[in-house]
């Protein structure tokens, strides 16, 4: 790995709980002098209760955006640059790695050295970005990308001056279902011990009433398979679910094949658990751009688990779990339907999918592999 001075001040700026998207731990285990810094704390450290108002104001300009500028954050992001130029800016840095673009404005950090660690790809569902977003990217000294065919689809579109593609990836070390779960906790605690389970594990997403997940049409194939299947259930592992979703739970008549397990740490004995009870892992997507393009963090988190996974068909899931996955077509519920009864009736294909998935997670995603390539990217810009 390249070498890197020392007296360089990096600092990685995240607005997200690192418990549960722990992206800033995976750097500071490439450049352990890295100093991490969560933006709500920062907030409450320098405003005390009065950053409740700064989302507030923070807020009614957005609606303003909607209606004046259609959307674009022009109002919102130039307050918030302005708060943040205030602020940030007492933290001294040469370089700032921020955790998507709301935190890598140039007019915040002036003349350091800034790289967009780019989780998020916001894009409508005719694939055009918000001005300011672009404006950040193509500013900033580096964009790593978490997804590799977004990273092909927005170096054409966008004037980006170094780049590259780093997945989420996973730790083994930290997360691995196979050595630290426990299946018959699980169902036993829950009391499903001779039930066949699928899980989704990940948000419940809509963007103006838009399913940006895919969930919507995992759930209608669920609803086929639980009339002619009577021991399958829905494992849903999620840090909340939208009244939109519960309605649907509702209107399809499944709410008692489905079992709701709430927020967990990434590495939670019970979620790992979970995980290794698992019979077959559901990986929904959407022709949205933003979700169709995503390679998701869950992607890395259920190959971990050597379990079967039934994906839908699009440029992310491909890349992550390669010919690995039993695909079905987008947006097409009867086809998952089969899919899953395929799964449930073939043990073999479950195990050699699942055996697979394991092997690629190890071979191309474990952090260990990834670690000197972020550094190398890093390293290389603060060296020029």
């Amino acid at each position: 790995m390249k070498e890197l001075n020392n007296h360089f001040k990096i600092s990685y700026f995240t607005t997200f709980d690192i418990k549960s998207y722990v992206r800033p731990i995976f750097a500071k285990l490439a450049l352990p002098n890295v100093r991490i810094f969560n933006y709500n704390e920062v907030l409450k450290y320098f405003l005390g209760k009065n950053s409740k108002s700064l989302w507030r104001i923070n807020r009614l300009l957005g609606k303003l955006d909607n209606v004046v500028f259609r959307g674009n954050k022009a109002l919102s992001s130039c307050f918030l640059d302005f708060v943040n130029n205030v602020l940030l800016r007492k933290v001294k840095t040469d370089v700032v790695i921020s955790l998507n673009t709301m935190l890598a404005s140039r007019r915040i950090w002036g003349e350091c050295k800034v790289i967009v660690d780019w989780m998020d790809v916001w894009m409508t569902s005719k694939g055009e970005m918000d001005v300011t977003d672009v404006q950040v990217l193509e500013d900033a000294d580096g964009v790593i990308f978490w997804s590799k065919p977004f990273m092909k689809l927005m170096t054409k579109q966008l004037k980006i001056k170094r780049f590259e593609y780093v997945p989420y990836g996973i730790d083994l070390i930290k997360f691995d279902p196979i050595k630290f779960g426990s299946d018959l906790s699980f169902r036993e605690k829950y009391f499903v011990k001779d039930k066949f389970i699928l899980t989704y594990s990940g948000g419940f997403w809509r963007l103006k009433g838009i399913d940006l997940q895919g969930t919507d049409n995992m759930l209608e194939a669920f609803s086929k398979v639980s009339r002619r299947v009577s021991n399958v259930i829905l494992v849903l592992q999620s840090f909340k679910i939208d009244m939109e979703t519960l309605r649907l739970i509702k209107k399809l008549g499944i709410k008692d094949k489905i079992l709701v397990v709430g927020y967990r740490p990434f590495n939670d004995f019970e979620r790992m658990s979970l995980f290794k009870a698992t019979d077959v892992f559901i990986a929904p997507s959407t022709k949205h751009p933003t979700g169709y393009y995503a390679e998701r963090m869950k992607y890395f988190q259920y190959m971990a688990a050597g379990k079967a996974v039934l994906a839908e068909r699009s440029p992310g899931a491909e890349s992550v779990f390669g010919n690995t996955a039993y695909y079905v077509e987008l947006s097409d519920s009867e086809a998952m339907a089969d899919g899953i009864l395929d799964l449930y009736s073939n043990k073999d294909l479950r195990e050699n999918l699942g055996s697979e998935t394991r092997k690629r997670v190890e071979e191309l995603f474990e952090w260990r592999k990834l670690l000197p390539k972020y550094r190398n990217f890093i390293v290389s810009l603060i060296s020029d």
